[in-house]
């Protein structure tokens, strides 16, 4: 490149640069290093340059002309980036773990706490006057447990460690058979529209989960509504992911390009400057006012725990896109199936269901005083003997000593000295006919990696109502009887 001018070479910009950098030199001036991103001439894509500008001086020191070296730091800026996106993902898992784990031990101990209030409501219902006027609080008591219930549900959704029960499903059918609830979510103003791919779009993952991610989208969308109007769609396609799309997640970045089911939720609603867009994900952050909740949030940790990805675009004026993208399928799914009124609604006692005559008592585990009186009081109210000890310890010798001396064991996980897992190991071991029922403040997929034996009768989730302790027995009983 001797003899050419800076013109010859770089684009007039950088050109420019170049040569007042060079008359700096040749007037005594010492210009201090720079770096810029710059083309040279001739096509060549974008490159980062940095250059230096020194005087050429002769064997006696007299300045005779000046020199500009540009190096082509493009490389250099490469694995820079590189390294700040790694250091940045490094933090935010960091982060997401820590909060993850924080929210999943709040959710436990608030789980115990709420079975102990769920259940003296449920002991004082029993030994109240039909007629008298505090079943309307003792309702109110228990409604308000299982709104914190569902609370604390969100919460292990956000750390990951939800309910999960993975099937095959096909997620056309599953928004049809939520299109009814998902529509009365949201404003009757509201314009809602769905956009299905042609056929099946296959995927494996949890049917409850995703309707809740997807409910909690809409949900969203709707409240980025001014004065209740608007467009809310939702869009299925099975398309090409690219390794550039990925990194804009905001989880899932790690999963390599290729074929995804993605399921869009756009609206036409107010839309989200950076620094909002940035936070939306924390819980109870909101942008319409304080400590709205953990929906956002939850879906974060739902799209995380199916190994997908979730993207998001949004501005001030067009709206919002969020964009779910989960692994296919592999195998056909089953028929979808949709929200109902039972599943929001207070569970019904079955009238018909009743317990097989009591032979043996019921042994009840837990290291909660409240927890173990007051289930003991509901299951002695249904004509059975119980025994309740505080440790797991205390559990595996009485088996030690009498290997009958329970036809059914409530075992809690989570318990000081030894935990529930290990003491239902070493039971089965004494006596291998026992079943066992797992009731814990965790979440089934938190409990399942300790309990993976086909004999382990049930997992009950703290807290739970009289109803659904009753159902769960009654099963168990009639077919141990069996």
């Amino acid at each position: 490149a001797s003899g050419q001018t800076p013109s010859a070479l770089f684009e007039a910009d950088l050109a420019r640069r170049i040569e007042r950098r060079l008359r700096e030199v040749l007037s005594g001036g010492h210009p201090a290093e720079e770096s810029y991103e710059a083309k040279f001439v001739g096509g060549a894509p974008p490159r980062w340059l940095a250059s230096s500008c020194g005087p050429l001086t002769a064997s006696d020191g007299t300045v005779v002309g000046a020199i500009e070296i540009v190096r082509d730091i493009t490389e250099d800026r490469r694995m820079e980036a590189e390294r700040e996106n790694m250091i940045q993902r490094l933090v935010e898992n960091q982060k997401y773990e820590s909060l993850g784990v924080l929210a999943g031990g709040v959710a436990h101990d608030f789980n115990n706490l709420l079975a102990g209030i769920l259940g003296s409501a449920n002991l004082v219902r029993m030994e109240l006057d039909p007629k008298s006027s505090l079943h309307t609080f003792l309702q109110q008591i228990e409604e308000s447990s299982k709104r914190a219930a569902g609370l604390c549900a969100q919460l292990l959704a956000y750390a990951g460690k939800g309910r999960f029960q993975i099937e095959a499903l096909d997620v056309n059918e599953l928004i049809r058979a939520n299109s009814s609830v998902l529509r009365h979510s949201i404003d009757p103003h509201c314009d809602f529209r769905i956009q299905l791919a042609d056929g099946a779009l296959a995927v494996e993952g949890d049917a409850q989960q995703i309707r809740q991610a997807l409910l909690s989208l809409v949900v969203n969308s709707a409240e980025s509504m001014s004065g209740g109007g608007g467009l809310i769609e939702i869009q299925t396609r099975l398309v090409e992911v690219t390794g550039k799309q990925l990194d804009g997640a905001r989880v899932g970045r790690e999963l390599p390009p290729g074929r995804y089911v993605s399921i869009r939720v756009r609206d036409n609603g107010s839309g989200m400057p950076p620094e909002m867009l940035a936070r939306i994900f924390d819980p109870f952050f909101s942008t319409k006012f304080p400590g709205r909740g953990l929906g956002l949030p939850s879906v974060l940790g739902i799209v995380r725990s199916h190994k997908g990805a979730l993207l998001v675009e949004s501005s001030p004026g067009p709206g919002t896109t969020f964009q779910i993208l989960l692994p296919p399928g592999s195998v056909a799914p089953r028929a979808a199936e949709g929200l109902t009124s039972k599943e929001s609604a207070e569970v019904q006692e079955d009238k018909g269901q009743a317990f097989p005559s009591p032979a043996l008592n019921i042994s009840i585990v837990d290291d909660e005083p409240a927890i173990r009186e007051i289930t003991s009081k509901l299951i002695a109210a249904w004509g059975y003997a119980v025994i309740a000890v505080g440790s797991g310890k205390e559990a595996v010798e009485l088996f030690r000593q009498n290997p009958q001396c329970a036809r059914l064991v409530l075992m809690d996980l989570a318990m000081p000295e030894m935990d529930g897992a290990t003491a239902t190991k070493q039971i089965h071991a004494l006596n291998p006919k026992v079943p066992v029922m797992v009731m814990s403040g965790f979440s089934t997929s938190q409990v399942a990696p300790h309990f993976t034996e086909d004999w382990i009768a049930a997992f009950l989730q703290k807290p739970f109502d009289s109803v659904e302790l009753k159902k769960h027995l009654a099963r168990i009983l009639s077919e141990q009887a069996v």
